[in-house]
C-alpha cells in the first residue's frame, strides 16, 4: 500500500500511471480485516493485480487525520474497499 499523503497528489500520481484507486478502510481492533491483510492481499495473484492496476491505500478509520476520507466515502463499518477511477 501507498502511504496517504494528499488527495490531489494521489490522483495526480493516478491518472500519471493510469491506474485506479483502491481505499482499503479498517482498523486495529477489526478481525477480517486483518484477514483481509494476512490472507487477501499477500496472495500473489492479488498482490500482482493490485499493484499493476491500482494506487493502493489502506486507511485506519480510527486515524484523526483520515476523517476527511472516512466521512468522503461514508466508511462506518469495516472491512470497506472503494475502488475509484483515476479522476475519483
Amino acid at each position: 500500500f501507498t502511504p496517504y499523503k494528499n488527495w490531489d497528489t494521489l490522483l495526480k500520481q493516478a491518472n500519471k500511471d493510469k491506474k485506479k484507486v483502491f481505499i482499503f478502510f479498517h482498523a486495529s481492533w477489526c478481525n477480517p480485516c486483518r484477514s483481509i491483510e494476512k490472507n487477501i492481499f499477500t496472495d500473489s495473484s492479488i498482490y500482482t493485480l493490485l499493484n499493476t492496476s491500482s494506487i493502493n491505500i489502506s486507511v485506519d478509520i480510527e486515524d484523526t487525520s483520515m476523517i476527511e476520507l472516512v466521512k468522503k466515502y461514508r466508511a462506518v463499518t469495516v472491512p470497506t474497499i472503494v475502488l475509484l477511477n483515476n479522476q475519483g
